[in-house]
């Protein structure tokens, strides 16, 4: 899941279950308690120095392992006279309507910003510079149960079979898939993008890759 895809998720369960999240918060110390069976997890407010605790039975750690912004530097980005902005950056497409937008890099992220920008009405372009696997969610959420019990080459197979079922050869339309399969390389923490429409939308052209 995408930085931008992880905040809108977020926000709507914030919504739908109305939560009040605690922001602008540092976590001082977490520990399970055995006696009771549950995690307290100690927490500092940033704003006011003061320091509170959360008792909870499960944690999750969602730091991420993309979080830190890369911005390359490239000729002719200073005196480009449009927008250059980074993914993390980006709320919705509304305010680029009619605009031609190029995004760069075919990852969750770049995939999912463009299947809004074309969503909203802006004219889409899409780099893709790397070779990648594209998979449907669906089809991942069947595979990977499976690997207690199969292995990863047939899992491969069975899953790349599914994808050109739904897709067709990627090729046509400029995405490249790694000899490796999928799931081989989720096994090194290499990841699918997993498509949310987009490529329907480059099939038929509403989006240039």
């Amino acid at each position: 899941m995408s930085k931008n895809h992880f905040i809108n998720h977020i926000d709507h369960y914030v919504d739908h279950f109305k939560l009040r999240p605690r922001l602008h918060c540092k976590v001082e110390s977490a520990s399970f308690d055995e006696e009771d069976g549950k995690w307290r997890v100690a927490v500092q407010d940033l704003q006011t120095g003061g320091i509170g605790e959360y008792v909870a039975s499960f944690v999750v750690v969602a730091t991420g392992g993309n979080d830190q912004m890369v911005v390359p530097e490239f000729q002719g980005v200073q005196t480009f006279p449009g927008e250059v902005i980074h993914s993390s950056s980006y709320r919705n497409g509304s305010k680029y309507k009619g605009k031609d937008v190029l995004v760069v890099g075919c990852g969750n992220s770049g995939m999912e910003i463009a299947l809004d920008l074309s969503d909203s009405g802006a004219k889409t372009s899409i780099v893709v510079r790397n070779k990648f696997h594209v998979v449907s969610r669906e089809f991942l959420s069947w595979v990977m149960p499976l690997r207690k019990f199969l292995p990863i080459y047939i899992l491969d197979v069975l899953l790349l079979f599914l994808c050109y079922l739904k897709y067709g050869d990627t090729s046509k339309y400029g995405i490249q898939r790694p000899m490796q399969g999928p799931i081989h390389l989720i096994e090194t923490a290499i990841y699918p993008v997993i498509d949310v429409g987009t490529c329907q939308k480059i099939k038929s052209g509403d989006i240039k890759a």
